[in-house]
């Protein structure tokens, strides 16, 4: 999941696109499906993901919905975040058609586990997760295939789920985590308008962390794992 970030706004959560570089080596066979069992083993049982389910970020200009015209690969939207009530930090400051989801997490038996979250991302025809383990921080990505319904994609059981979701090999080429390294959820006036519909006192993106975001903890590589702070990456 790619994300772009303007310098019009400033997030509570920042890229570090100037201490070092996050690149790995994308190198590797593993196909979507491993990636989703390695992931099963941190997180549980895969939800079966749709944009079906997700919530459109309004977009208003003075409290009026608005639209736009198409922005080229951006698709519609304007750069300008004084278009708009509640711009964006990634992508288009103001776009319409956004829409963002949550999935609670589960146990082997089907019942909840309040520890793991999932967030979904869906924008111009694509689908973008984020899994989350709160109490260790092992979280993971995946998008779907261009060109993939983000209605209805391959669920983890489904036999063609290698067709619909991205190989781990190809996710990481967009060093998702030089952007979510401090936090996995990226926060913005757009995102924050939406409220989780099973408990409207909360946000719909859950805010994590306990204290301020300090930038000098101590980095750890390994073959499996992009550690930083109390974040685990699980990545090729």
């Amino acid at each position: 999941m790619k994300f772009k970030f303007p310098f019009f706004i400033v997030l509570f959560v920042f890229c570090l696109v100037n201490t070092f570089s996050c690149k790995r080596d994308t190198s590797g066979n593993r196909t979507a499906l491993d990636h989703a069992y390695a992931c099963q083993d941190v997180l549980g049982p895969l939800p079966n993901f749709s944009c079906a389910d997700a919530i459109e970020a309004p977009t208003t200009k003075n409290g009026a919905p608005v639209t736009f015209g198409p922005a080229g690969d951006e698709g519609a939207g304007s750069a300008n975040p004084d278009d708009c009530d509640c711009p964006w930090a990634f992508g288009l400051a103001c776009q319409t058609g956004n829409k963002v989801g949550r999935y609670s997490g589960l146990n082997s038996d089907g019942s909840e586990n309040s520890d793991v979250v999932f967030i979904t991302f869906c924008r111009d025809g694509g689908l973008g997760v984020i899994g989350h383990k709160y109490s260790t921080g092992e979280t993971c990505f995946f998008s779907i295939l261009d060109g993939q319904d983000n209605n209805n994609p391959p669920g983890v059981n489904d036999a063609n789920y290698n067709d619909g979701w991205m190989s781990p090999s190809i996710v990481a080429q967009d060093n998702c985590q030089n952007c979510h390294m401090a936090s996995p959820f990226l926060h913005t006036p757009a995102v924050d308008q939406l409220k989780n519909p099973n408990d409207t006192s909360e946000l719909l993106v859950p805010m994590t962390g306990n204290g301020p975001v300090l930038y000098n903890r101590p980095r750890v590589f390994t073959t499996t794992h992009y550690i930083y702070t109390k974040l685990v990456y699980i990545v090729p």
